[in-house]
This record gives structure tokens, C-alpha cells and sequence, in this order.
């Protein structure tokens, strides 16, 4: 099963974002809670956010999945383009950790940059993100233990709204429209269990 693509984490108070790209959801997510509850998160403006509004208020959504996984950073920039994120720092898609793009994918990458000259991440930011990639390796029972800590996603309705709006035009395969349904059934699922568990 695909397990790679777009993602954001949602305040849900301000409705305010942050745009991301994952190889795999679920150690990106892992990540992320581990850094912003260690207060050690690249972007110190979703930090502030976290430390400000507490970790049950912020909630990891995917918007997209990627099949190809060379086209991640494309698809990544023009999440960011459309939504704007308030928590992202630098507002220009980065390579993820571990992957490599054809000389294609890196012309497609410039292209999708255009307008974008000028705005550059500091050193201090790109030291920041550097250090946040290197990270450590878990055992198995750490990570499943933040795996069944991960909350159930919801959009929100602005969010929703969005998406709907961005996805207008563009076809999806019979199998990514396969594995969508399949995660809005399973999270509605979990929604509906975690209600009848309260």
C-alpha cells in the first residue's frame, strides 16, 4: 500500500498549517511529535504554536497521496503555493531525506519554483532542518508505541473546501481513488469508535 505523498498539520483553533512531504506518513508524523515535544522543532513558528496551544489541538491530516515518488517535491510546492502555510518557514519544497530526482524531475522542480526567486530559507532555518533530518533510529517498541499515540485526522471544513477546489480538474487512477476511499472509510471508522468510547 502506497504510504507516501502530502500532509499537513492542523491547528485546530486558528485553522493555521503546515505543508509537508513524506516517504513513509507514519515515521514523518512520528517525527514530528518527537521534535515538538522535545521543544527541538525545525520550525520554530509551528513550535511556538505546539508549546501554545498543547499537543491535543493539533492534528496530522494527508492530503495527497504520491505514487510516484519522484514527483513528491512538485506536488509539495504546489500544496504550498495553494494553501500558503502559516508554520512553514520556508515557503520553497525540499528534497525529502534518502531520495534522489531524475534530471527531469529537478527541471519540473525549477519550473514549479518560478516567481519563488528570492525567498530563501536562512542558515539558521537550514541548519535547523539539517540537524531534524539526521535524526536517531528507534526500536520497534518505541515506534509502535508513537504509532498508537498518533490521534484520529480530521479536516476541517475550510481545509476541505480547499482541497476540493485544488483537486477540481485533475484525474485520479482507479487505485489512488481506491486507496482515498479506503482511508476516509477507516478514519470515519475510528471517529465513530472513538465516540462510542467517551
Amino acid at each position: 500500500m502506497n504510504n507516501s505523498g502530502i500532509y499537513s498539520i492542523v491547528n485546530n483553533i486558528n485553522n493555521k498549517i503546515y505543508i509537508g512531504s513524506a516517504l513513509n506518513f507514519n515515521k514523518r508524523w512520528n517525527l514530528h511529535n518527537s521534535q515538538l515535544n522535545c521543544n527541538k522543532h525545525h520550525s520554530i513558528i509551528l513550535q511556538r504554536a505546539f508549546n501554545k496551544y498543547g499537543k491535543d489541538n493539533f492534528t496530522f491530516e494527508i492530503i495527497e497521496y504520491v505514487e510516484d515518488k519522484t514527483k513528491l517535491i512538485e506536488r509539495e510546492q504546489n500544496w504550498l503555493d495553494f494553501f500558503k502555510p502559516e508554520y512553514n518557514v520556508c515557503k520553497i519544497a525540499g528534497r525529502p531525506l534518502g531520495m534522489k530526482h531524475s534530471a527531469e524531475a529537478k527541471a519540473k522542480m525549477s519550473l514549479t519554483r518560478t516567481g519563488m526567486i528570492g525567498k530563501k530559507c536562512t542558515d539558521e532555518t537550514k541548519d535547523k532542518i539539517s540537524k531534524a533530518n539526521k535524526g536517531k533510529k528507534r526500536s520497534v517498541e518505541t515506534t509502535t508505541k508513537r504509532s498508537l499515540s498518533t490521534k484520529c485526522m480530521k479536516h476541517s471544513d475550510e481545509t476541505k473546501a480547499k482541497m476540493s477546489l485544488a483537486g477540481k480538474g485533475r484525474k485520479r487512477s482507479a487505485e489512488t481513488q481506491a486507496k482515498i476511499s479506503l482511508t476516509i472509510k477507516n478514519r470515519q471508522a475510528k471517529i465513530k469508535q472513538d465516540k462510542q468510547n467517551e
